[in-house]
């Protein structure tokens, strides 16, 4: 027996064929109940919009704080001239890896520290941290923060904010 699909038509209407009352029949009490739960579709319909709005204005709203902080991050940026600026500010750089990772190091050398990563069996954040040449003796400190957590992440910008601070202070 082949079951022809019920056509669905604009509004809450539904037309079943003609030539198919027993099958009309069957799907009759699964429609009613979709059509009775219908004012409440709306409803929740009208819900889901209005808090979208809301999360939309509220996101506006923070923008400018959050467009703040990565324009500050941008600007603070850590770099060092010379061998003796550069271990010293290399060595703050590891030591706030060390502090705010959540995994172990697992690359250190001259260029770039690295935590290892996340696996599926714990949250965490792991970092990434690069040295670039600029030019000469000149170099910048970059890090790159990722976080894996069901239950949220520390703020990526507060917390690239606070690496930058950090290394900035080495003396």
């Amino acid at each position: 027996m082949s079951f022809p699909i019920v056509t669905i038509l604009s509004g809450d209407s539904f037309v079943y064929p003609e030539n198919h009352a027993k099958l009309a029949t069957l799907y009759k009490p699964w429609t009613d109940r979709i059509m009775d739960n219908n004012q409440n579709n709306k409803k929740t319909g009208r819900q889901i919009i209005y808090s979208l709005l809301l999360a939309g204005f509220v996101s506006a709203c923070s923008s400018g704080a959050y467009q703040a902080q990565r324009e500050e991050f941008n600007q603070t940026i850590p770099e060092c001239n010379g061998t003796a600026d550069c271990q010293v500010k290399w060595a703050a750089a590891l030591d706030w890896v060390r502090n705010n990772a959540s995994y172990g190091i697992r690359v250190n050398n001259e260029n770039r520290i690295e935590t290892f990563d996340a696996d599926t069996t714990r949250a965490g954040t792991e970092v990434q941290v690069t040295r670039e040449l600029i030019e000469g003796e000149r170099y910048r400190i970059l890090v790159n923060i990722d976080c894996f957590a069901a239950y949220g992440c520390p703020p990526y910008w507060e917390t690239a904010l606070d690496f930058n601070r950090t290394v900035n202070a080495a003396r």
